[in-house]
């Protein structure tokens, strides 16, 4: 059985509460036959692909654009399917929920994606970071340790200036040290 580490992962890209779009992301190390499973088709990787998720009862749940992002050309290094979709939190509650449920249906009973779970809150940068840290990739670890950052910055452009003057000297060190 996969460590809890391997398994993959599923969570919001966006913040909870009301918003015109909602994206929805999964990362694993191998979601092929996930992919196929929620599409019912292929997808070519890196383009948008309009598609209407459906329940269990054929009723529509959202329709959503999925772009497939295969590894290691992915922010987590691992094979990424983003979902796109309607904000509201009650619709991405059911494609996450869906999601989930697709992932324990596969040919012959089996599941297509097994262990998929739930993400903790930043285990998708942690697995970027990690991805970064094992191949050496200093610029990528710098990009991920400045989303922190710029994440809490919020609408104060003051903060905002000092965490981009703080960011140029972090990445001037690491280009001295690539």
């Amino acid at each position: 059985m996969l460590s809890r580490r391997d398994d993959p992962i599923l969570a919001l890209a966006t913040p909870p509460g009301r918003g015109a779009v909602g994206v929805v992301r999964i990362s694993g190390a191998s979601l092929q036959l996930f992919v196929q499973q929620l599409a019912q088709r292929a997808l070519n990787p890196r383009q948008a692909t309009l598609l209407t998720l459906r329940d269990a009862h054929a009723q529509q749940i959202d329709q959503v654009l999925a772009i497939f992002f295969p590894a290691p050309h992915s922010y987590t290094g691992e094979d990424v399917l983003e979902l796109q979709g309607h904000g509201g939190p009650a619709v991405l509650h059911m494609v996450l929920q869906h999601c989930l449920e697709v992932a324990q249906s596969g040919p012959m009973g089996k599941p297509c994606l097994p262990n998929l779970r739930l993400a903790e809150p930043g285990e998708f940068t942690r697995r970027a970071y990690d991805e970064a840290t094992a191949h050496g990739k200093p610029r990528i670890l710098l990009s991920a340790h400045g989303l922190p950052k710029k994440t809490i910055a919020g609408g104060d452009p003051y903060q905002w200036q000092v965490e981009q003057t703080a960011g140029a000297g972090i990445a001037q060190i690491g280009r001295a040290h690539a």
